[in-house]
């Protein structure tokens, strides 16, 4: 991979030895008046820096040659991929420490660099004595396969802008309690079980991210969830929060389904539903027994409540959405509902109560009242938004 660097860029991820420190005193680069002074210089790359095999002026810094990739840890496992044009790495001998992940490798018999792209499946399956997992500064990864550290002993990572998947990848390593995403990343899938049963307390989702599945289950410790602006999430999987201990999440207004089990057991207080989730899924908020406010944003275009979606739960007072067809069985039972506040009028509500199956009694048995954009002319159970909050009219 031959390169024309300035010297100074040469050495931003090189540590230079004593006996090269002569050649470079002086760091301008460009051009010299009476023209280069060469001298060829070799840089050994070493596991976590990049090296430099060329030749380097004297006079000026200007450098001319190949940059030395950094190796990565010794002792890992490099496997070609993709008709031999991309490495995938796994652990190899490696079973303790740190472990570093290079940018690029060159076997044997390659004539040049080639991206690692892949952290392949159970890589560091099981891996207790590893504690740290470091990447070089521009990364190529894109994939952090399924069990890659299941059961290590990482306790924090930062995820590289370039990973696009991860897999079950970081599944039951109880002492990871940090991770965090680099600028710009590019992540569009947080699979299945990947930090399930970690010690992680909070955490930011990048926008990118599609979809999350099961992701958070069992993650006792997690108190936090934050989706960055302008957030691209559709799906909230199965289990994703089942049994955490957030108390605050803002869904982002890109969600359409929330899965089964998806906020299970959790600390939750209130939550809004953002307009555009069509399916909340059995189980998806069961035995939230603080979740006393439950709030569908206007316009909600929800169709469907699963059956024990809010089962349990600590719920007073719900809104209804007019286009919500389905309600499943014991979807609401053994909440102590005494508001339900519907988006259509007293007829369609009857319509609904009619198609409801068992375990249902606390929509029977609340308090109803009906949308009303426009303050009504005669007396009666409306209802209107204020500030994304329910409000009676009769109390304004």
């Amino acid at each position: 991979m031959k390169k024309n660097v300035l010297l100074a860029v040469v050495l931003a991820g090189i540590i230079v030895s004593a006996a090269a420190i002569i050649v470079y005193n002086k760091l301008g680069g460009g051009e010299c008046d009476s023209g280069h002074d060469f001298e060829h210089t070799i840089i050994v790359a070493t596991e976590t820096t990049d090296g430099f095999d060329g030749d380097i002026c004297k006079r000026c810094g200007f450098a001319e040659g190949d940059i030395l990739y950094a190796t990565g840890t010794a002792g890992l496992l490099f496997m070609p991929i993709n008709d031999d044009t991309e490495y995938s790495v796994s652990r190899g001998s490696v079973t303790s420490g740190t472990v570093h992940i290079p940018a690029y490798h060159k076997g044997e018999n390659d004539d040049k660099y080639l991206p690692v792209t892949i952290i392949a499946k159970d890589a560091f399956n099981s891996q207790a004595d590893i504690t740290s997992v470091t990447f070089a500064a521009n990364s190529q990864l894109e994939t952090i396969d399924d069990r890659a550290f299941y059961k290590s002993g990482i306790k924090s990572i930062t995820i590289p802008a370039s990973v696009k998947t991860i897999g079950g990848a970081f599944d039951q390593c109880e002492s990871l309690t940090t991770v965090t995403f680099a600028p710009n990343s590019q992540l569009g899938t947080i699979g299945n079980g990947a930090f399930r049963y970690t010690a992680i307390k909070s955490i930011v989702i990048p926008a990118s991210v599609k979809t999350i599945d099961n992701v958070f289950n069992q993650c006792k410790s997690l108190e936090s969830v934050t989706f960055a602006p302008n957030s691209q999430l559709e799906t909230i999987g199965s289990s994703t929060f089942n049994n955490t201990v957030i108390k605050n999440i803002v869904i982002p207004a890109s969600v359409k389904t929330i899965d089964e089990y998806a906020f299970r057991n959790t600390g939750l207080t209130s939550v809004t539903i953002p307009a555009s989730v069509i399916t909340i899924g059995n189980n998806a908020f069961y035995n939230c027994k603080s979740l006393k406010s439950v709030i569908f944003e206007q316009g909600s275009v929800l169709e469907t409540i699963g059956q024990y979606a809010f089962s349990s739960s600590g719920i007073e007072s719900i809104v209804i959405p007019a286009s919500v067809d389905t309600i499943g069985n014991d979807a609401f039972w053994n909440c102590p509902i005494t508001t339900v506040y519907y988006g259509g009028d007293e007829a369609a509500w009857d319509v609904l109560l009619k198609s409801i199956k068992g375990g249902n009694t606390p929509l029977t048995n609340a308090k109803d009242r009906y949308y009303y954009s426009e303050e009504p002319t005669t007396e009666g159970k409306f209802w209107r938004y204020v500030n994304g909050v329910p409000a009676i009219w009769s109390s304004l």
